[in-house]
C-alpha cells in the first residue's frame, strides 16, 4: 500500500507541471447483473452466431456511484462515458487529477495526449479500385451486401441525399439510423447542403461502399444493398481530443444495436489545436491509446469487424506510421496503392516495432486511404452476406490470403490487394490454395537476374526490405528484352519481386 501511495504522490508531482487538461478516469468495478440484457436482440443473435458470450461484463454501464463521487469532489462535468473501458473523460485541474487518483474506486487517471485527423481527400475517387479487386465477381455471384448492417463513423454526410449514386439508398430506406455525437443535431441535419469540403467526406465514403448510378449503370461500391447506421464524430473546424470520445461512443452504440461491420476513415495522430494532446509515433503500438483499446475489445470480444484507413502520413518524416486505431491488431487496416502496384507515397506504413503486419491489405485510391477503406468494407459486406457466421479473425485471414502478396506481406502494403474471385473460393473452402505462385531464392551476389517471357509480364514491382516485413525502398522495373535485373540496395536483406502471376522472394546472402 505504501508503494502504491508513493507512486501516486510521485505521479501527482509530475503532472503538477501541466495546466488544466482533459483526463480519462478509469474505475475499478461496476454493477453487473447476469440476468439483465444490456444489448439489443439483434446484437445478442450476432454473438450467439459467433459463439461469443451474449452477456459480457463490459456491456454494463459505468458505476454511477463513482461518477457522482467524482463530480461531488471536483464539480467536474463528464464529457463522455465508455462502458467498455469502464471510464469517463472530464476536465480537471492538475491538483484535482491528483485528488481523483487517490479516490476509492479509481484505478488510474490518464492525461489525454491525442489528436484526430481525417485520413481523407477532397476529390472524387475513381472506380479503378473496383476493377483492381475484381469486384465484378461479387456481382456475378449475386452478392451485394443484402441484409448486412454497416456502421460508418465519419464527419458529416452533407449532400449524400442528392448524390445520384446514393439515390437508391435513400429511396429504399437503407439508412436505418443516424446519430450526431459531435453536436446536438437531428439526424436529418447530417445531410444538409455543403458548408465546407470536409463535411462531404462521409458522403464519399458511403458512395464507395454502396454507390450505384442507375442512369449511367455505373457501380461505385461493391455492396449497394447494405443497411447503414451512420455516426458523425468529427468537428470540421476544430481538432481536439473530444472527437476520440465521440468515436468510442459511436462504436459502442453500433455494437448495442447489432451492427457488426464498421468503416472508419478517422485517424488519431498529432497536430491538435492543443499540442499537449498529441500522440507520438512510438505510441502506435496497438494498445496505448483508448481508441485502439476499444477497437481491440470490439474485434476480440464483441465479434465486430472494423475496417480502418491507415492514414496519410507516409511523407511526413516526423510521423510516417499508421494512426490509432489503425494500429490495433484485430482491425483490418487499409493502405493505398498506385495504378502500378506501388505504395502511394503518402500512405502510412506499419511501425517496425509491431509483432504483426500493418496495414493488412491495400487498394487503389487517387487521394487518400480513407477512400481505400470503404472499397474493402464493400467486399467484407458481401462476405458477411454469404456467411454471416464469419468471425472477424476469419474475415481478416481470408482477405489476406486472397491478396497478391500473400505469404510475403510487408509494412508498405500489408498482404497486398485482395482479389474478390479468390475470396469467393476461400469462402467455399477455407483450405483452398489461391495464393500466387511464389518461390524463395538465395542470392549470393548483389544482382539477381531472371528471364521473364513477354507473355508473363512486362514489368515488376520490387519491395526491398531490411527484414522479413520492414520495407526500406520500393521500385518499378521495366523488363527489357525478357530480362529482369534486380540490384541489391545497401542494407537490404530481402527483396520481394512481384510479377503478374507470381512472386519471388530474394534472400540476399
Amino acid at each position: 500500500m505504501k508503494k502504491a501511495i508513493l507512486f501516486l504522490l510521485v505521479w501527482c508531482g509530475a503532472i503538477l507541471a501541466f495546466g488544466q487538461d482533459k483526463y480519462w478516469v478509469f474505475f475499478k468495478d461496476k454493477e453487473f447483473k447476469a440476468d439483465v440484457s444490456y444489448i439489443s436482440r439483434e446484437a445478442a443473435i450476432n454473438r450467439q452466431r459467433l459463439q461469443l458470450n451474449v452477456t459480457q461484463y463490459s456491456d454494463a454501464p459505468v458505476n454511477e456511484a463513482y461518477v457522482r463521487q467524482l463530480q461531488s469532489a471536483t464539480g467536474a462535468q463528464i464529457i463522455n462515458y465508455s462502458k467498455w473501458l469502464n471510464a469517463v473523460t472530464t476536465r480537471l485541474t492538475d491538483q484535482q487529477a491528483c485528488d481523483v487518483a487517490l479516490m476509492h474506486g479509481v484505478v488510474s487517471v490518464r492525461r489525454v495526449q491525442n489528436r484526430v485527423t481525417l485520413a481523407a481527400a477532397k476529390s472524387s475517387p475513381e472506380s479503378f479500385a473496383l476493377g483492381q479487386i475484381n469486384a465484378w465477381a461479387l456481382e456475378e455471384a449475386g452478392l451485394s451486401g443484402r441484409g448486412v448492417n454497416v456502421g460508418v463513423i465519419d464527419g458529416n454526410y452533407y449532400c449524400a441525399d442528392i448524390d445520384p449514386a446514393l439515390q437508391h439508398v435513400f429511396a429504399n430506406k437503407q439508412i436505418v439510423a443516424a446519430r450526431d455525437f459531435a453536436e446536438s443535431k437531428s439526424p436529418g441535419d447530417l445531410f444538409k447542403p455543403l458548408r465546407n469540403d470536409n463535411e462531404m467526406h462521409g458522403s464519399a465514403v458511403l458512395k464507395l461502399i454502396a454507390g450505384y448510378d442507375k442512369n449511367k449503370d455505373e457501380r461505385f461500391g461493391a455492396a449497394p444493398s447494405v443497411r447503414f447506421y451512420l455516426a458523425r464524430t468529427e468537428v470540421s473546424d476544430k481538432e481536439f481530443r473530444g472527437e476520440e470520445d465521440y468515436w468510442i461512443s459511436a462504436l459502442e452504440w453500433m455494437d448495442s444495436v447489432g451492427v457488426r461491420l464498421v468503416n472508419s476513415s478517422l485517424g488519431y495522430t498529432s497536430g491538435f489545436d492543443n499540442p499537449e494532446e498529441n500522440h507520438t509515433p512510438e505510441q502506435m503500438d496497438g494498445t496505448a491509446s483508448p481508441i485502439s483499446s476499444v477497437a481491440n475489445i470490439a474485434t476480440r470480444d464483441k465479434g465486430m469487424v472494423l475496417v480502418i484507413a491507415a492514414g496519410n502520413e507516409g511523407e511526413n518524416l516526423d510521423w510516417q506510421v499508421v494512426a490509432a486505431p489503425a494500429d490495433a491488431k484485430g482491425v483490418i487496416t487499409v493502405g493505398t496503392t498506385d495504378v502500378f502496384g506501388l505504395k502511394k507515397r503518402w500512405s502510412s506504413i506499419g511501425p517496425s516495432a509491431l509483432t504483426y503486419v500493418k496495414p493488412n491489405v491495400s487498394v487503389y485510391s487517387s487521394t487518400g486511404t480513407s477512400y481505400s477503406a470503404p472499397v474493402i468494407t464493400g467486399i467484407v459486406a458481401c462476405m458477411l452476406e454469404k456467411n454471416p457466421s464469419l468471425t472477424s479473425h476469419q474475415v481478416l485471414n481470408i482477405l489476406q490470403a486472397s491478396s497478391h502478396l500473400a505469404g510475403y506481406g510487408n509494412n508498405y502494403l500489408g498482404y497486398g490487394v485482395p482479389d474478390a474471385r479468390k475470396v469467393l473460393v476461400l469462402l467455399s473452402d477455407s483450405n483452398a490454395v489461391v495464393a500466387p505462385v511464389s518461390e524463395e531464392v538465395k542470392q549470393a551476389g548483389n544482382v539477381f537476374s531472371l528471364r521473364v517471357p513477354e507473355s508473363e509480364s512486362l514489368s515488376a514491382v520490387v519491395f526491398h526490405k531490411g527484414d522479413q516485413f520492414f520495407v526500406r525502398d520500393q521500385e518499378y522495373i521495366d523488363i527489357i528484352k525478357e530480362s529482369l535485373s534486380v540490384t541489391k540496395p545497401y542494407r537490404a536483406r530481402r527483396s520481394t519481386v512481384v510479377l503478374k502471376n507470381r512472386t519471388i522472394e530474394i534472400i540476399w546472402e
